[in-house]
């Protein structure tokens, strides 16, 4: 699709939605909360048609997404919906500059996508495919939402590998570059697990963690951290010192 066209935003909304939808239930609960003004502390009451408007624009997917739950279409339903976003958008030209919308490679991304549509569907339920983040003790928000975390794998492997390039690029030697790959790779998922673990463990039991210092692990290298124990029990020391 051309970029500059003045349908170019509307299409790539429609494009989404005719992979996947919101999930009904955890939708409505957020069109409950706008309408009731709880959402922000300006109190404002949401009509339908501001909700209808504000949902095909990219703007309601920042704002709410960690709110809500992608629910993808089944493969057939895929390949029925791309085929109409291709139908309806084909003859679009600008107003302006008479090009119109799609490229003469578009039908042929079309028709590659709609054989790779069973590929990208879940084959488990939309509610097991994300873990609710617990609200925090001094949250102030007046609604009763709670924050959503994706737990599809590929969205994650596809983040990670967008930071990955910069490892490649400080202009060392091959070895130097796979040495700090994987410390980076190592660390960050540390960070993940001990994120799972913080959100996933009673208040109770983590009386020993510092509140400021919550989201960040106690160590990165547990082998390392395993040696040290190890050091400390033959050094005659009758407790473990770190764990």
């Amino acid at each position: 699709m051309r970029q500059g066209h003045e349908l170019y935003h509307e299409a790539l909304l429609q494009l989404c939605f005719a992979v996947y939808d919101w999930h009904e239930e955890v939708f409505n609960k957020l069109v409950k909360v706008l309408k009731e003004g709880k959402w922000g502390h300006g109190g404002k009451h949401w009509s339908d048609d501001e909700i209808r408007e504000a949902n095909m624009t990219s703007d309601f997917k920042k704002r709410f997404k960690v709110y809500l739950q992608k629910k993808i279409h089944p493969a057939d339903t895929i390949v029925h919906k791309l085929q109409l976003w291709f139908d309806d958008f084909k003859d679009r030209a600008d107003s302006l500059t008479g090009k119109k919308l799609f490229t003469m490679d578009t039908k042929r991304a079309v028709e590659e996508q709609k054989k790779k549509a069973t590929f990208i569907t879940d084959y488990l339920p939309v509610e097991d495919m994300y873990m609710d983040i617990r609200k925090g003790a001094k949250s102030t928000s007046r609604h009763d939402l709670t924050k959503k975390k994706c737990l599809r794998c590929e969205s994650h492997v596809e983040n990670w590998h967008n930071k990955q390039p910069h490892f490649a690029n400080n202009n060392s030697r091959q070895q130097y570059a796979d040495f700090l790959n994987l410390i980076g790779t190592g660390e960050t998922n540390v960070e993940k697990r001990h994120q799972v673990w913080a959100n996933e463990t009673d208040i109770e039991e983590q009386a020993d963690l510092i509140r400021y210092f919550a989201k960040v692990p106690m160590y990165y290298n547990h082998s390392e951290l395993s040696v040290v124990n190890q050091s400390a029990v033959e050094a005659g020391c009758k407790t473990i010192p770190f764990c």
